[in-house]
């Protein structure tokens, strides 16, 4: 067997070792979409924040969200864990930052998870 020849399946086997290695740490779809279903019901509407104006409803949800992070990432699809880290660390800052001071940075806090919710559900509508 030739030298170059001998590269090629090294890094050939490297590449499917790789591989096989980063899809048996990631979830199934199943086990996911329970864990992002509790992670949305989690974070509640900035309405609801702005109603209550008390960080009980936040602590909660951040507790939540914090408790859950690391079943959300990394997800059963690589091309999703960027924008789901987004998700999470703008979901994480809302309610952070709790109760709001005032209705605009909620409201804008919330349209970017709007924004970032769809492109998840994007995502996984097209698995």
């Amino acid at each position: 067997m030739s030298a170059t020849r001998l590269r090629g399946l090294v890094a050939s086997t490297v590449v499917v070792l790789l591989l096989s290695s980063c899809s048996a740490a990631r979830p199934s779809w199943e086990v996911w979409d329970l864990t992002w279903a509790t992670a949305q019901s989690a974070v509640p509407s900035a309405s609801a924040l702005v109603a209550s104006g008390e960080s009980g409803l936040c602590d909660s949800g951040l507790a939540q969200l914090r408790s859950i992070r690391s079943d959300l990432v990394p997800t059963p699809e690589p091309l999703l864990d960027e924008t789901m880290n987004d998700w999470i660390e703008t979901a994480e800052g809302a309610l952070f930052a709790c109760p709001p001071v005032n209705d605009e940075s909620y409201e804008a806090a919330f349209a970017e998870l709007d924004q970032l919710e769809a492109a998840i559900e994007s995502l996984i509508a097209g698995r």
